[in-house]
């Protein structure tokens, strides 16, 4: 069952530092339709036109940085307007691939791994899909493509 909420002001904040995140995207969906679309200003806030009771997903998207509460990507339900929306700065693990002769490997397929302990054992399990190299052999694995951490 989804949320029943009206939507004033949403406030988005930075989750390591609490500081209002200016210029952030919130997006108002039901089902596939974008009923409200705007940006937080300086302190963070955005302003929207009430929205009559019923379900609706809330999205909130800015450069750098991964909502882990909106774990699929489709937008989170929320049941309380009044609480902030926490945004965590992302994480990109970079580098390069070579081979033994020291060159490059592309299409090298490269994974980041999460430490898990499981019945008093340490496991290193695969955090999203793997990404591949370039034609230089470098990589970039971004947290807000594959929720490192999270899975």
């Amino acid at each position: 069952m989804l949320a029943s909420i009206l939507f004033t002001l949403i406030t988005v904040l930075d989750s390591s530092s609490s500081k209002p995140l200016a210029e952030a995207t919130v997006r108002i969906t039901r089902g596939e339709e974008i009923l409200a679309e705007a940006e937080t200003d300086e302190h963070g806030q955005v302003a929207l036109p009430d929205l009559a009771a019923g379900s609706y997903r809330i999205k909130v998207e800015k450069a750098g940085y991964v909502d882990l509460l909106d774990s699929r990507g489709r937008g989170r339900l929320v049941t309380d307007s009044a609480a902030p929306i926490l945004l965590t700065p992302a994480v990109v693990i970079t580098g390069q691939v070579f081979d033994g002769q020291s060159q490059p490997i592309e299409g090298g397929a490269v994974v980041a791994l999460v430490r898990r302990k499981v019945n008093g054992e340490v496991l290193f399990v695969p955090a999203g899909q793997p990404v591949r190299s370039d034609d230089h052999g470098a990589y970039r694995l971004r947290s807000e493509e594959r929720r490192v951490g999270k899975e």
